[in-house]
């Protein structure tokens, strides 16, 4: 501030405060000329403008897991008010995906900004196969499949078909993810046993029929009949006992022409 002549004694007022503004702002300022032998004054506007502020944004890479993703943000000055929008939306993103980042300095005194890109990679599933050793029925024989996270929708193929086999062999198995938010895989190989049909031992001892199978065929159930053509096999002949490395069940010997089978 300047006097023509110079150096006079001036009242200023801030509007109309004597202390001078610190915010960023528009200011009424009145200057008054309080010599005694002079007078004179002038009115106009201090204009103090926002200083200019510099914002990082950092974790812009992470992996889904569920939870919301934010980035970080920093200001310098330190700890300024900052608006953060993903893609335009306030909320922070959850999902696999790439997001437009915009962080804004809502502090009255200064301005500043910038714009980058949050990433949301896949998570990692684990994926394991099981029932990979099966035996031939003539059905189609599926492995069975668990994730972690659980429940996880999976494709599965055999040796690259969708269909599961049924004739015996070996068949590599790829289990790959299909989540948008997982990724992970697995490969093994399902085989297929050859079916090999089990041998009875039937003896007649003492008015008993002692009918003896190996133990390794214990998921199969020893039925009878009176008769092959009859069509009517008995299901009810009782619990086989281990006996070494064999089943045995002993029966009554009413009719020594009975005919056994073992069923699966």
């Amino acid at each position: 501030m300047t006097t023509a002549p110079t150096n006079l004694a001036v009242n200023v007022t801030y509007d109309g405060s004597g202390n001078a503004p610190t915010n960023a702002g528009s200011y009424a300022v009145v200057a008054t000329v309080t010599d005694a032998n002079y007078s004179g004054g002038a009115t106009n506007t201090l204009v103090v403008n926002p200083g200019t502020a510099l914002v990082t944004l950092g974790d812009l890479i992470q992996t889904y897991d569920g939870t919301a993703k934010i980035a970080s943000v920093t200001t310098s000055p330190t700890n300024l008010a900052v608006s953060v929008s993903y893609d335009g939306n306030t909320s922070a993103p959850t999902n696999k995906g790439s997001y437009a980042v915009v962080a804004t300095v809502a502090d009255a005194n200064y301005i500043g900004g910038v714009t980058n890109t949050l990433v949301i990679d896949p998570g990692t599933a684990v994926v394991l196969l099981g029932d990979l050793s099966q035996t031939y029925d003539g059905a189609a024989k599926t492995v069975s499949v668990t994730t972690l996270p659980t429940n996880l929708v999976v494709s599965v193929t055999y040796d690259g078909s969708a269909s599961a086999p049924t004739n015996a062999g070996s068949y590599v198995v790829v289990a790959t993810i299909n989540e948008p938010n997982y990724q992970g895989s697995a490969t093994n190989t399902l085989t297929i046993e050859t079916l090999v049909c089990p041998s009875l031992q039937i003896r007649l001892i003492n008015e008993e029929v002692i009918v003896t199978w190996p133990q390794a065929f214990s998921n199969y159930t020893l039925q009878g009949t009176l008769g092959i053509g009859s069509g009517v096999w008995n299901t009810n002949l009782g619990l086989p006992i281990v006996n070494g490395t064999n089943l045995q069940l002993t029966l009554p010997a009413a009719n020594p022409a009975q005919f056994y089978r073992l069923v699966r």
